[in-house]
This record gives C-alpha cells, structure tokens and sequence, in this order.
C-alpha cells in the first residue's frame, strides 16, 4: 500500500470517526449527567484514550487489555459481567461511556474533583498521582476541546498542571483561565478573562 492510499485512508477513517461522535455525543453528555461530572472531562479522556475510536483496542505489559471509546481495562470486566455486560459490549461507544464514566465517578468519590481522580482513571486507584504525562494530556485536550486547536500555551512542560491561573495566548489575545477551588477540592468557579495590554505586544 502506497503512502498517499494510507493518507487517504486516514482522512477517511477520520470523517467517519467525526461523524460516529456526533452520533454518540448524546450518550457522552447523558452520562456525565447522571454522575454530576463536566463532560468536558470525559470528552478529553475519550480524546486521550482512543482519539475517539470506539473501535481501539490495546493490550498492556500486564496482559490486560484496554477497549473501546474511553479504553475500559479488561480487569473491570469480572466485575461488569454481574451486569450482563461482555467484551462486545464495551465496543458500542454508548456502553462504554456509561462504564467509563462511571469509574470516573469511582475516582472523584475517593480522591475529588481533582487531577488525582483523572489519573486515578488510568492507572488505578493505588497508582495514582495525579501528576505526569497522562495527567497534562488529558489537561491539553481539555483546553483544546473548550477552545479550539489554534490554543498556543506561553509556558514550559511541568509534572502536573497548575489549576490556580494560567495563561494562553489565542488569536491576538492573551487569555487568562481563573480555576478556583472549594474546600473539598471540587471546582467552585471558573473565570476566563483577556489580558487586552498584550494585544499590542504580538
């Protein structure tokens, strides 16, 4: 197969996969819903797990394996079957997430409405951190998804995302997102304001 066929499969690939996302959008929202989580967040796990592939597939150095849209570890599956639900289940991208969203749920309960409970999301409850690369993905994709792709962040990489102030330039504008936080951790308000002094500068 030649390099421009494998191209254009991929731009193939990518349309259908848009266009299947849309279709289960619906099922996405309804779950956050149900367990009270942004689904902003879910979309940008979906986004950093499978890119919205309801179809991946991928095996771990463990000899588990993970499936479909948001990537359900197969060591949920003993469990998932007391509810009737299989492997092939968790390739329809309604099922899988509603699953996946619920182990989301699982991990804001135990750590809050942190980075602790995304990264609990991925390697588990006793492995999470909340800091390093899994964590900034799913925060890259975040902003991506809530601002679009022309995003260019004005600061370096770091082990874990810093939720009080950052700042972003897009378009000609500097663009300051305010997180603040409740005593429990769980998000009170956010704030994005434009910092109008810099549009000069660039």
């Amino acid at each position: 197969m030649t390099s421009k066929l494998k191209h254009i499969l991929a731009i193939i690939s990518t349309f259908l996969l848009i266009g299947e996302s849309q279709a289960y959008q619906q099922c996405v929202e309804e779950a956050s819903r149900t367990y009270g989580i942004n689904p902003l967040i879910v979309y940008a796990i979906i986004k950093t797990e499978s890119g919205f592939n309801p179809y991946a597939i991928n095996k771990n150095k463990n000899g588990t394996y993970d499936i479909g849209l948001m990537q359900i570890n197969s060591s949920w599956l003993p469990f998932l079957s007391r509810y009737g639900y299989t492997v092939n289940h968790l390739f329809d991208p309604c099922v899988n997430a509603k699953v996946g969203t619920w182990i989301l749920a699982r991990c804001i309960n135990k750590f809050g409405y942190n980075w602790k409970a995304i990264d609990c999301y991925n390697k588990g409850e006793k492995n999470a951190t909340g800091k390093g690369a899994y964590v900034w993905k799913v925060y890259m994709h975040m902003l991506k998804l809530a601002y679009g792709n022309q995003i260019q962040p004005n600061y370096s990489y770091q082990s874990q995302p810093k939720i009080v102030k950052a700042s972003y330039k897009v378009k000609n504008k500097s663009r300051n997102l305010i997180v603040e936080k409740k005593e429990d951790g769980r998000l009170k308000h956010i704030q994005i304001t434009y910092d109008d002094n810099n549009d000069n500068n660039e």
